[in-house]
């Protein structure tokens, strides 16, 4: 996991990557190196959020002061025989509740979208040698192999790329798979689906191989990012 204090990975050489995340580009990290930043870290994967119930989605869409005031004028108004101002508001009421609804329970269905892009697995190069881990162990700093209908396990920096292209539309919007390579980049500030020697978490590689090295994971990765402003989005 990195913070916002992070460099711009995208405009660092790979080997100055690698440096900053104490790596061996060759051998990979220490399994006791890699067990302590996961205790430190965390696991790599999404933030759990409570499931809300769809009643209660809607139910909350009318816990508002300003909404029980309405609801005060809709019965004075019924009362006084003011019926047609009394269905307006009534109307209105319900269908500011309906839309309410509508935002939240989607923004609920996409984050539990985003989790389903996880990666269950992936190799890794430590103490120089390939293996499998749960993809939930990655930490920052893990040398990542990637090839052909892998899901991309967390967000990580290029060291190689061979004919590698990547699905990126999760993230981007991009339908057509995209280029990468291992050349820096000059902006640091460059847009996230210009960073050619980046690959991110929930996205997969459509054909190549590559080899990288894991800058950021779970809720710190641009795939948590979204999965943050979801939350709130859902959380109202």
């Amino acid at each position: 996991m990195t913070d916002d204090r992070s460099p711009a990975f995208h405009s660092l050489p790979a080997e100055k990557v690698a440096e900053l995340l104490s790596s061996d580009p060759a051998r990979g990290l220490t399994a006791e190196e890699a067990a302590a930043r996961l205790a430190a870290d965390g696991p790599n994967r999404l933030k759990e959020q409570a499931k809300t119930p769809p009643w209660r989605i809607f139910v909350s869409q009318f816990q508002d002061f300003m909404i029980y005031v309405l609801v005060v004028a809709v019965i004075i108004s019924a009362i006084e025989g003011q019926v047609p101002e009394a269905i307006a508001i009534l109307a209105i009421l319900l269908l500011n509740g309906v839309l309410g609804f509508v935002q939240e329970y989607r923004a609920e269905q996409s984050l539990e979208a985003l989790k389903e892009l996880s990666a269950p697995t992936a190799t890794v190069v430590r103490d120089g040698v390939e293996t499998e881990v749960a993809a939930e162990t990655l930490v920052s700093g893990d040398i990542v192999l990637l090839e052909a209908g892998d899901r991309i396990p967390a967000d990580a920096r290029l060291l190689e790329a061979a004919a590698l292209r990547v699905v990126e539309s999760a993230l981007t919007g991009e339908s057509a798979p995209v280029r990468k390579d291992c050349v820096a980049l000059a902006d640091e500030h460059a847009a996230l689906g210009d960073r050619r020697n980046m690959v991110f978490a929930g996205t997969s590689v459509a054909v190549g191989r590559g080899r990288a090295v894991v800058t950021s994971t779970g809720q710190s990765t641009e795939m948590g990012r979204i999965a943050e402003l979801l939350a709130e989005t859902a959380e109202g």
